[in-house]
């Protein structure tokens, strides 16, 4: 109590920094006070909400089978716990138990339709094993998620996810997500054309002069360009629009009958040759590496590889192009010192001023190995032979233990065995280099 004030009841922590046992002491006094439910029951539900927040951290921290414990333990005091469900399915995805997961998130579902969480996982769980029908329908849910709420436009026209014919129709079709999703579904313009739709697509401007080669027919537009338009009430007329991810469900794509024609973009023949001067001469065969992507990413850790293991890749007796466009000073600085005991490793990404520099580039090489990235798709899309380097988990995009893709027939996935060694990857790839130009 409080001399200063009659009224007051105070509740102490008995430890430093430990909240949970103030708070959950107050919920009982209300309870006690203003509730129906017994104390008992609320400690239990109460120990049910902490066992299921302890299972989040641990799935954070990669200790899946600890969290499985506790999102079980959760279960076993409230069975309706739809966050518990969803959040047991996260984890036994993450171990590869799919079956299980599948039914926790339906759980989910169940308990609480409006979930968005459960929703969204089924959906990139059912693309990673490759049911396209199911899951690109709830893909849709990606609109309710907060990550994409910057993404959602709004447009007078209707939303075309494929229950309308529009043969003959203007679609708009606009890019959401990152360069590499763009560069992978863009080829879907196609279809469109074939089938008889008027086609206005807008990408990135990194892209802009890569995405022109996919198909004349497309009136490809930038970013910058329609936002400009949209301000000034001159955006192009159209009678239906629909994001780029969207495409797959109104175009009821399954994986069997994705669009096979490889290359799909291609690069201006001048600047083709341009690049093919700037190269050293030499008949030695010619990689390209990545080892980084977008440090926005919210996945970057899990993809990016420390530069001081994938840097053992350069040692082989081959000439390296660096195709990322940032280096660090330490990077840049081990470069200049094995370059200075004779290893060949071209850094010209200061030369790129779009995607097609890079792409150019790219075709006058052999090999590309990249973790996953817009270069990696990049490469694919040009038809050129790359190697992706994945963490245990990978992208929906990537299916489920598989060394190639049915979105690029000329790429080879390398997989991690265990979460978050990179160096065995690494070691598997430099047998792959061996076995190819030795």
């Amino acid at each position: 109590d409080s001399p200063w004030y009659p009224s007051a009841k105070l509740f102490r922590q008995h430890a430093t920094a430990d909240w949970e046992p103030v708070l959950t002491s107050i919920a009982l006094e209300l309870n006690q006070r203003y509730g129906t439910e017994k104390p008992s029951n609320l400690q239990e539900s109460n120990r049910a909400i902490s066992l299921n927040d302890r299972g989040n951290e641990y799935v954070e921290q990669g200790l899946y089978k600890h969290a499985i414990g506790l999102f079980r333990q959760a279960l076993a005091i409230n069975p309706s716990n739809s966050r518990a469900h969803n959040n047991l399915g996260v984890a036994l995805q993450k171990i590869g138990e799919t079956n299980e997961a599948l039914t926790h998130f339906d759980r989910a579902i169940s308990l609480e339709p409006s979930y968005v969480s459960p929703n969204l996982n089924k959906a990139m769980l059912l693309l990673s094993l490759g049911d396209f029908a199911e899951g690109w329908r709830l893909y849709e849910w990606r609109w309710k998620n907060a990550q994409w709420e910057n993404s959602v436009r709004h447009f007078k026209q209707d939303l075309w996810l494929g229950d309308q014919a529009i043969q003959g129709k203007k679609l708009f079709v606009y890019a959401e997500q990152g360069i590499g999703d763009c560069i992978q579904f863009s080829r879907l313009t196609n279809v469109l054309v074939a089938s008889g739709v008027e086609v206005i697509a807008e990408v990135p401007e990194a892209i802009f002069s890569l995405m022109q080669s996919i198909n004349a027919k497309v009136s490809w537009q930038t970013q910058g360009q329609t936002q400009r338009q949209i301000q000034e009430g001159k955006l192009p007329e159209f009678d239906y629009h629909c994001p780029l991810l969207s495409l797959p469900l109104a175009l009821r794509l399954e994986m069997t009958v994705l669009p096979q024609q490889i290359p799909y973009v291609s690069v201006d023949l001048s600047k083709q040759a341009l690049w093919h001067q700037k190269l050293v001469p030499t008949r030695r065969p010619k990689i390209g590496v990545v080892w980084s992507g977008s440090r926005l990413h919210l996945n970057d850790k899990n993809r990016s590889i420390p530069f001081e293991i994938y840097v053992k890749l350069m040692q082989v007796d081959l000439d390296f192009y660096v195709l990322q466009k940032e280096t660090s000073k330490r990077e840049a600085t081990t470069f200049k010192l094995m370059q200075s005991f004779g290893k060949k490793i071209h850094c010209l990404q200061a030369e790129f001023s779009d995607f097609s520099d890079t792409a150019a580039l790219i075709n006058e090489l052999d090999l590309v190995i990249s973790v996953d990235t817009s270069v990696a798709h990049l490469a694919g899309a040009l038809g050129k032979p790359v190697w992706i380097l994945l963490p245990k988990n990978s992208d929906f995009r990537w299916l489920i233990e598989r060394e190639d893709s049915p979105w690029y027939p000329t790429a080879r996935l390398f997989r991690q065995t265990n979460e978050g060694d990179w160096g065995e990857v690494v070691r598997r790839v430099l047998g792959a280099l061996q076995e190819r130009f030795f």
